[in-house]
Parts: structure tokens; sequence; C-alpha cells
């Protein structure tokens, strides 16, 4: 059988769960107490850095050391990610330095955080979208350059000066061969045809060609002949334009010459740099 606590008993754990409960609520409280104040006291130190090393770069800032202005407020930031302006002046010290891929991290970054009714919104997005058409203009300049590395260098003036002359001369040598063969191989022909009309009978008709073999060879030895002086021509001329243009133009130490076969049937080109 239970037995049931008298009346002084009940009073008497009463007053002990009192007691106790008043020790845990002192205790508790004292806690807090010691607590709250080493919180305060943490908060306050990293404050006092992030303040001391903005210090700093204000001072780069304003000597124009922009690079390690941005790396001073960049710490200032990660020490007390509290203050948005530090942020706002790493992106800004960062453009001013040139480092245009580090400020338009830093202004993203700062556009996301900071309430968009802050006033220093709008600069932001200014300054953002400046550095993104610097980086926009950083590309194309680097499309430019490459494009040019990959295409071959510009003649010069003096350089397409001469290798133009080299190559009238040259052709002028050329077609002067040319022709003098075509003339040779003409004359030697047209005297065969003439020897061919020089015979004939007593009453005088032609007995070594017929007149109409006579007339056809004629006509293709005239073609030839103008052939032959063509060629000539074309090469005397592209001989004194290649000449002229060599003459007017830097030296390059190069020169031509003809020189006869030694079989006699012929000639030789040469060139000489």
């Amino acid at each position: 059988m239970t037995r049931r606590p008298t009346d002084h008993q009940a009073h008497s754990l009463a007053r002990v769960s009192r007691r106790v409960f008043s020790a845990l609520l002192a205790l508790g409280l004292a806690l807090g107490t010691v607590t709250a104040p080493a919180r305060l006291a943490l908060a306050s130190e990293t404050t006092s850095a992030a303040l001391t090393v903005s210090k700093q770069a204000l001072h780069a800032y304003r000597a124009k050391r922009y690079k390690e202005a941005a790396t001073l407020y960049r710490a200032a930031w990660h020490t007390h990610k509290g203050e948005l302006r530090y942020l706002y002046n790493a992106a800004r010290a960062a453009q001013l330095a040139g480092l245009l891929q580090d400020s338009q991290r830093d202004y993203v970054d700062y556009l996301m955080k900071v309430p968009r009714d802050d006033p220093a919104v709008a600069k932001a997005r200014v300054h953002l979208e400046e550095v993104r058409a610097a980086l926009r203009a950083q590309r194309a300049a680097l499309t430019r350059a490459n494009g040019s590395d990959r295409s071959p260098p510009p003649a010069t003036g003096s350089g397409a000066q001469r290798t133009a002359g080299w190559v009238l001369l040259v052709s002028g040598v050329v077609s002067g061969i040319a022709g003098g063969v075509v003339l040779v191989s003409a004359s030697t022909d047209q005297t065969d045809l003439n020897r061919l009309l020089a015979q004939k009978d007593a009453s005088g008709k032609i007995t070594g060609i017929t007149r109409t073999a006579a007339d056809a060879e004629q006509m293709r030895l005239d073609t030839q002949y103008v052939i032959g002086w063509g060629l000539a021509g074309v090469g005397v001329v592209g001989l004194g334009v290649g000449a002229l243009l060599l003459a007017t133009a830097p030296a390059v130490g190069a020169r031509v010459s003809l020189a006869p076969w030694g079989n006699g049937r012929g000639a030789g080109l040469t060139l000489r740099f």
C-alpha cells in the first residue's frame, strides 16, 4: 500500500523545488550576463580592425595607389562583412587600377547584397557598366590583334616596287628572247620560201612551189613576223619599265645577267642576290 505524503512533507518539497529553480535561474542570468559582454567585445574588436585597415586603404586611394587600396578595402570587407561600403570601395579602387575582372566581381557582389533603396546603388550600376564596356573593348582589341598577327605583313612600298621591277625585267628578257626566236625562225622560213619562188622554167613559170602554197606560206610568215616583233616590243617595254623601277627603288644587291649557251643555240638568264 502506497503512503501519501503528509501536508508538512508536501510543503517542504515545494520549498526545495522553488529554491532549486531560483538557483538555476540565477545561474542562467549570470552566464548570460558574462557571455553578452564577451560577444560585444569581439564585435567591437572586429569593427575596430576593419576600420584600421580601411583607413590604410583610404590613404592608398588618395595617393592613387589604387591596386593597393583595392586589396586593403577587400581585406576590410572580409574582416567586417557588415560594412558594405568596404566592398563598394574595393570595386571602385580595382576599376581605377585597371583590374577590371576583380572590379566587376566586387560590383556584382555589392549589388546583390545592398538594399535596393540604397542611394549608392545607382552609382554602382553606372560604374559596373563602365567596367563591362572596358572589358568588351579589351576583348575586341585582342581579337583584332590576333587577326593581324595571323595575316601576312603588308609589303612596304619600296619592297613592292623592287618586286615589280624584277618581275617586269625578267618578263621583258624572256619576252625579248621569245620574240627573237620567232623572228629568226620566220627569217629562215622566208629564205626557204624565196628560194622556192626563184625556181622557174624557161617561160618564167614558178616550178619550186605552187602559187596557192606560196601565198599560204607567206601569210603564215607574215603572222609569225607580227608575233615575233610584238614579243620583242613587249620585251623592250618590260626591260625599260623594270629597269626604271629598280633604279628608283632602294638597292637590294641583286643583278640579272644574260649569257649565251656554250652550243650557241640559246641564252641563259641568271639572277644573283
